[in-house]
């Protein structure tokens, strides 16, 4: 998944899943998988399964199911929904560059730039080359391309990186 290869990712989450399907920690790993590949709706009942199962799990390990949610409401337009699950995420681990970047394009999409801003000076005292990379195009983090325009989209509507 890391790598770009998303199929082979969430094949391999699927085959550790039918191994054991109460493991929280490849629920969350599967379901982040899922939401940057375009399986919104698998992404979100598998992040919910696993918080179900593991509530009291590690933070980080947390963190990546809220971080899925986030993804998924992102992917699907529905912003507001996305910055709800994002603000959980970043609470969990708080620099990790895609969850701030995430709430950047939130927030250009619905036009809060106040906030967008803030979310770009906390983003850019510990990753200042991250917006960058994705706005010139050399990192992608959605499968889809559809689903990268909308989030490079959101990013410009923010305004520029500092």
């Amino acid at each position: 998944m890391l790598r770009g290869e998303y199929d082979k990712g969430n094949a391999d989450f699927r085959r550790a899943y039918a191994l054991n399907p109460n493991s929280a920690f490849n629920l969350f790993y599967m379901a982040c998988s899922e939401s940057v590949s375009g399986l919104t709706e698998e992404a979100r009942e598998h992040a919910e399964l696993g918080l179900r199962l593991s509530p009291r799990d590690l933070d980080i390990n947390i963190g990546v199911a809220y971080l899925a949610l986030a993804q998924a409401s992102f992917a699907d337009g529905d912003f507001e929904n996305a910055m709800e699950w994002g603000k959980v995420a970043i609470q969990m681990h708080s620099k990790a560059p895609f969850r701030r970047a995430l709430m950047i394009a939130c927030c250009g999409h619905l036009g809060d730039l106040d906030e967008a801003a803030r979310q770009a000076t906390d983003l850019n005292a510990f990753a200042p080359d991250f917006l960058p990379s994705v706005l010139l195009g050399d990192m992608t983090i959605y499968k889809m391309p559809a689903h990268n325009a909308l989030f490079v989209d959101g990013l410009r509507k923010a305004g520029p990186p500092e």
